[in-house]
């Protein structure tokens, strides 16, 4: 009986901790997905404005379906048309690292990803 218990109590905890493992990555995924929203709303910001950024990202918050974004942060301003690398300059961050020690970013070329945050 106790041993049934035991492997019971084991189960539990182990799928627990699966679960908080699932949250991590779904909280990561959606933190991607918000950055290439807020990405895409700068671009749409940009053409209606001559090609200038926007000044924030409460300028754009109308344009993207993201709940709080006062959790990222634009990386940039000015003309869309001076940024010389879009696949490698970020657009949009997370103001704070994520779960997993990474942080999720938009680039101006309208892609999003999770990077690896240095430990201080």
């Amino acid at each position: 009986m106790k041993l049934n218990m035991m492997l019971v109590a084991l189960a539990m905890l182990l799928a627990g901790c699966a679960t908080l493992g699932t949250r991590s990555r779904t909280a990561d995924y959606l933190a991607a997905t918000d950055t290439r929203q807020l990405a895409l709303a700068c671009f749409v910001w940009a053409n209606d404005h001559q090609g200038a950024l926007p000044p924030n990202l409460e300028a754009v918050k109308d344009l993207a379906t993201v709940k709080n974004v006062a959790a990222y942060e634009l990386c940039l301003g000015g003309q869309i048309a001076d940024i010389k690398n879009p696949a490698t300059t970020v657009l949009v961050r997370e103001r704070q690292t994520a779960r997993c020690g990474c942080r999720a970013v938009a680039y101006a070329d309208g892609h999003s990803e999770l990077i690896p945050v240095p430990k201080p």
